[in-house]
């Protein structure tokens, strides 16, 4: 319902939110672990602190349930409930899941980032949607791509102004 007292009128979510698309399964690696940087698979690299921080943050407003960390622009973290905002052309990893362990620890916490799958849910793709191309062309694919909701809803704006 809509948040105006007065008004009280039916609004349909304009998106779901990311949960709804999320492989829960894949649960990534532990955050204490580091990533690989690069092309390199040698040597995994400590997250930074501002990561950190965004971590703490989740494990502390969401308790042991799994959240979404975005790290770019005023990064942030983000109930599974919510839109996950906007998918870059570069199709890159700014988004991550993190799903709290037992011990509620920012090192134990399984973290990872959306796979392309995942992100083109987010877009409105079928599951059976087929990208063409190395998963770099994939990612680019996803992250060009309009969704298809917005789509929907210009083109129906478009419509109304156009005349008949």
């Amino acid at each position: 319902m809509c948040p105006t007292s007065r008004c009280g009128a039916y609004v349909e979510p304009v998106t779901r939110g990311i949960g709804e698309v999320l492989d829960l399964s894949a649960r990534g690696e532990s955050f204490g672990l580091g990533y690989f940087k690069g092309n390199q698979r040698t040597r995994r690299t400590p997250y930074a602190q501002a990561a950190r921080e965004q971590v703490a943050a989740g494990l502390e407003k969401f308790g042991g349930k799994p959240f979404i960390v975005t790290r770019r622009n005023n990064v942030k973290v983000k109930s599974l409930h919510q839109p996950i905002g906007t998918l870059t052309a570069q199709g890159g990893g700014h988004h991550y899941l993190a799903c709290p362990t037992a011990d509620m620890s920012v090192d134990g916490c399984a973290y990872r980032p959306l796979t392309i799958r995942e992100k083109a849910r987010c877009q409105g793709f079928p599951d059976g949607h087929v990208f063409a191309g190395t998963e770099s062309d994939q990612r680019l694919q996803v992250g060009n791509a309009v969704p298809v909701n917005v789509a929907a809803w210009l083109a129906r704006r478009v419509k109304a102004v156009l005349p008949h």
